[in-house]
């Protein structure tokens, strides 16, 4: 991405978009990187959006894991943990190879998982242990090609009957050790650049802010209500990603 392009009109869109984005993460426990990677690619490539974020997701899940710590059943988040660590590395390091059509897709086919756990896909695929590794491989994975480890992560998580700050904590607190493992491996392959670091603190300012409204939201705000407006918007989301992915194998 040419730094020029780094306007103040960009960078206020993408304060904005980060803040929709991470208050989603923050209330809903998935949503970040769902939205946040498609509004950024209006005006830089997939790997870079996917690369620009990871900061900003780091510290937004740290620190909501942190808010709900004392609802986190540690050993549930372990087993997850287990299996999510050593596929998000593995796919930190090759993302930088990865076509963008690829990382579209990886996006919409997570954005059908969490439009599906909402609709009781948790509950026939989620459960027992085998369910926990494959849910965490599947969200290390998908993490570290394309930041998005919230579904996977959310159908497991309900299939074991975790609601509220519980649910929001574990998500984010596995997000945290993904965020861990896939930062460095973005540095060290040039998916994350220093021309891009200013980037990244404005939108780790957006993500924190995003911390503290969303724990205020989760108390007093009917959770269905702001997740039908997020799934009107991942909808279209997944739509325009999918058509963006089929133009780019056809061209």
């Amino acid at each position: 991405m040419d730094p020029s392009t780094l306007d103040a009109a960009f960078l206020a869109y993408a304060a904005a978009a980060a803040f929709l984005a991470f208050l989603s993460t923050s209330t809903l426990g998935i949503g970040s990187a769902l939205i946040l990677t498609p509004a950024l690619m209006v005006s830089m490539s997939a790997v870079e959006a996917v690369g620009v974020i990871a900061p900003a997701m780091l510290i937004n899940s740290a620190l909501t894991a942190w808010v709900h710590r004392r609802e986190i059943p540690a050993g549930m988040v372990g087993i997850t943990a287990a299996a999510a660590i050593p596929a998000g590395l593995l796919a930190a390091a090759v993302a930088g190879s990865v076509p963008p059509a690829v990382i579209q897709i990886v996006i919409a086919a997570t954005i059908a998982l969490a439009l599906g756990m909402e609709r009781g896909l948790g509950k026939t695929l989620g459960g027992g242990r085998v369910g926990a590794v494959g849910w965490g491989a599947v969200a290390g994975g998908a993490g570290g090609i394309a930041g998005t480890f919230g579904p996977p992560l959310a159908i497991s998580f309900l299939a074991r009957g975790l609601t509220g700050a519980a649910f929001v904590g574990s998500i984010t607190a596995v997000g945290t050790l993904i965020n861990v493992v896939r930062l460095p491996a973005y540095l060290a392959t040039g998916v994350l650049t220093t021309e891009l670091l200013p980037l990244a603190a404005l939108l780790a300012v957006s993500g924190t802010a995003a911390v503290f409204a969303g724990r205020a939201l989760l108390r007093r705000l009917d959770p269905s209500r702001f997740r039908v407006a997020v799934d009107v918007l991942l909808i279209v989301i997944a739509v325009s990603l999918v058509a963006r992915a089929v133009r780019g194998f056809a061209g």
